[in-house]
């Protein structure tokens, strides 16, 4: 079910703010600097193009970013940004924005966001091969269940049905990856929306 909210909370973000602050300035004087966009196809190589976009498991096990570098994986060849997921501790990394049947996305992804129990990745994507009936021609929000290695499509109304004008932007997931708040110019999300 989807929620229409127009307000935030300015205290959350502020002790959010504060958080990352304390952490910053609470790591060992051991702490080093780790290159993770490196190429999981020849290892120490880096990545050809940019990665932007990192999200990180609250146990930091789990990072997630996305990447318009084709030689991250083997096999990359859409020439579009993708969304990839790197294991720290093993060092895998895998491409989680493909499309139906293994085939790769047919547009770009990006703008990923992991829960903090490292389960699941809500993005954006414009590729309309990602799960079935996507004839909106729009950009979509996106959920990727890590265990399961599934895809969802998150901005569909009530009864499962696919929206128009979404232009969206994934702006918070919760710990269990259950809500995912979002902001979206589609007037058919929710009912009684008059604010086109």
């Amino acid at each position: 079910m989807i929620q229409r909210h127009s307000a935030y909370n300015t205290r959350s973000l502020l002790s959010r703010a504060a958080a990352c602050l304390l952490i910053l300035f609470t790591l060992p004087a051991w702490a080093t600097t780790t290159r993770l966009s490196e190429s999981n196809t020849v290892l120490g190589r880096q990545a050809s193009w940019e990665s932007d976009s990192p999200s990180l498991s609250a146990d930091g096990k789990l990072l997630v970013f996305d990447s318009l570098a084709p030689n991250l994986v083997a096999g990359d060849h859409n020439r579009a940004s993708d969304i990839f997921l790197r294991n720290v501790e093993t060092g895998s990394l895998s491409r989680i924005s493909r499309g139906m049947n293994g085939l790769e996305a047919n547009g770009g992804s990006d703008r990923p966001v992991i829960s903090a129990d490292g389960r699941f990745v809500a993005f954006r994507s414009s590729a309309s091969n990602l799960v079935p009936d996507d004839n909106n021609n729009d950009t979509d929000l996106f959920l990727y269940d890590v265990t399961a290695g599934t895809i969802s499509r998150i901005n569909v109304d009530s009864n499962g049905d696919e929206t128009q004008g979404c232009y969206c932007y994934t702006t918070a997931i919760s710990q269990d990856g259950r809500f995912i708040a979002f902001v979206s110019d589609a007037a058919d999300l929710v009912t009684g929306d008059t604010t086109a």
